[in-house]
This record gives structure tokens, C-alpha cells and sequence, in this order.
């Protein structure tokens, strides 16, 4: 499982796993869980549900660690269609990332829980792509999160989200 989440469509192979159902036998080819949803707080169904009455089971304290940036971010693409892809599925998952932390947050809100997340800062050089896997870039963006937890800066409230998707 640790290795179709690492799976990225089109860079890295599917993983393959062996599943039985219904009598038969399958190889089930799985990939990263971003494709379908950034995260996991609750089943989708779920993120509309309000706890019906105190004593039942509630959220609490939801942290969520954003492997990379989630703001728009100006960037140039070049004009060649996998580089239209590429940009094009940079912006959806970006997308993607902020509605699922909001419905999430007001998720947690409306049942007396709370959500922060942490993650990549927009302005940051370093490559968040996941694909540089060069020693110093590594570092670089070690040392911002290192740093980001030393300042108190590391997590935040959903109502950072809005600055994210000024001028968009």
C-alpha cells in the first residue's frame, strides 16, 4: 500500500495487489489516493453529517500535513501538450486540496472539532514537486518545515485558504 501511495500516475507504475471477491481472484492496480481525494477525514457522505446529540462521537483535533504547495502560484507553461497536462492537473489537485480542507474544517466545526493544516508555502524556491529528489532540495525544504515548527508558523486555520486564492 505504501508503495501505489507513492504511485504517481504517469511518472511511477501502478501497484499491483492481489484481491479475492465473489469466488474469484483479481490484480488490483492502485496508484496514489490523490487521484480521488487529497486526504482521508471521513467517508464524503459523512462531511455533510452533523453528530446528533452529545455524548456521541466526534472529531476532535484533525491535523492535516499538505505534502506541497496549495496555492495557484504564477507559473509558465510551455506551450506542448504534456506540459499543458502537467499544469492543468497541478491546478485541479491544487483545487482539489483547498475545497477538501474547508468541507473538512466545517466538517469538524459543525460537530465541536477543529482542523488546522500545514503545509508548503507558496512563496518557497525549493522544488515541491516531489520529483527532485537532489540532496540539497531535500534539505531546503526540511529546514523550512523545521523552521515553520520552531516559529509556531507551521499549522494553520482553514481561513488561511482565502489569501491562497487571491487574484486567481
Amino acid at each position: 500500500m505504501l508503495i501505489a501511495s507513492a504511485s504517481i500516475p504517469g511518472v511511477f507504475p501502478p501497484t499491483l495487489i492481489e484481491v479475492e471477491g465473489k469466488g474469484r481472484s483479481l490484480s488490483e492496480m492502485h496508484v496514489d489516493g490523490g487521484v480521488s481525494t487529497p486526504f482521508f477525514v471521513a467517508p464524503e457522505a459523512l462531511l455533510l453529517w452533523t453528530t446528533p446529540s452529545v455524548g456521541q462521537a466526534r472529531p476532535g483535533r484533525i491535523r492535516v500535513i499538505v505534502n506541497g504547495k496549495i496555492g495557484g502560484g504564477f507559473a509558465f507553461t510551455g506551450g506542448d501538450a504534456l506540459a499543458i497536462v502537467g499544469r492543468a492537473w497541478t491546478t485541479m489537485s491544487k483545487a482539489q486540496m483547498r475545497t477538501h480542507l474547508t468541507a473538512s474544517a466545517a466538517f469538524a466545526r459543525r460537530n465541536g472539532g477543529s482542523l488546522m493544516f500545514a503545509a508548503i508555502p507558496d512563496q518557497t524556491d525549493a522544488d515541491t514537486s516531489g520529483l527532485d529528489f537532489k540532496a540539497a532540495n531535500r534539505e531546503a525544504l526540511f529546514r523550512l518545515g523545521y523552521d515553520s515548527a520552531l516559529s509556531g508558523k507551521a499549522w494553520q486555520a482553514p481561513a488561511a485558504l482565502a489569501e491562497t486564492t487571491k487574484g486567481q
